[in-house]
């Protein structure tokens, strides 16, 4: 963790520090800006405070946040390193491809053994992810598979929004420390 006063390059010192040493940096004025560029309700919230040059209060800031892991965890170890860390996810979204696509940009042969590598990894953490996977079609057109995906997101949200309370921290910040 690093503090210090507005304005007095903290973020300066965090991009040193992810340069070094090759640290993840998660900046929560960079999370709440976002929040706000983006109309968010939490974004709205901290406006209020942010633009009245005011702290922005702990149960604004400690509000349950998405996080989102792109092909992580690969195999079972970094699952169960996720599960120590109660680093655990809402959902679970695989998509689902049967067979290679003709088209690929990629060498065939490439393809396919990375194709084969992904399915067996993807094997070991079923047991983990199971009861919150859901399979979408990988083949069909971007637009449509997000689609399906906002759907089940918007449910997961939907339910998690019944057991969020004040005081909440990041899941991803727990999983840092």
């Amino acid at each position: 963790m690093i503090s210090g006063a507005p304005a007095y390059r903290k973020g300066s010192q965090c991009e040193l520090i992810v340069k070094k040493f090759g640290s993840v940096h998660i900046s929560t004025g960079d999370l709440l800006r976002a929040e706000v560029s983006a109309g968010t309700e939490i974004g709205n919230k901290a406006k209020e405070f942010m633009n009245a040059a005011r702290l922005v209060p702990d149960e604004i800031v400690t509000a349950e946040t998405w996080w989102l892991l792109d092909c992580y965890p690969h195999g079972s170890a970094q699952a169960e390193s996720l599960e120590k860390s109660n680093a655990r996810p809402a959902i679970y979204v695989v998509l689902d491809v049967h067979k290679l696509n003709d088209n690929a940009i990629f060498a065939y042969d490439y393809v396919k053994t990375h194709l084969e590598i992904y399915k067996k990894n993807a094997e070991s953490i079923l047991s983990t992810y199971s009861n919150i996977m859901v399979k979408i079609n990988g083949t069909h057109q971007k637009e449509v598979a997000f689609r399906e995906i906002g759907s089940f997101l918007s449910q997961v949200q939907k339910d998690k929004a019944k057991l969020v309370r004040p005081g909440k921290c990041f899941p991803v910040l727990k999983f840092l420390y």
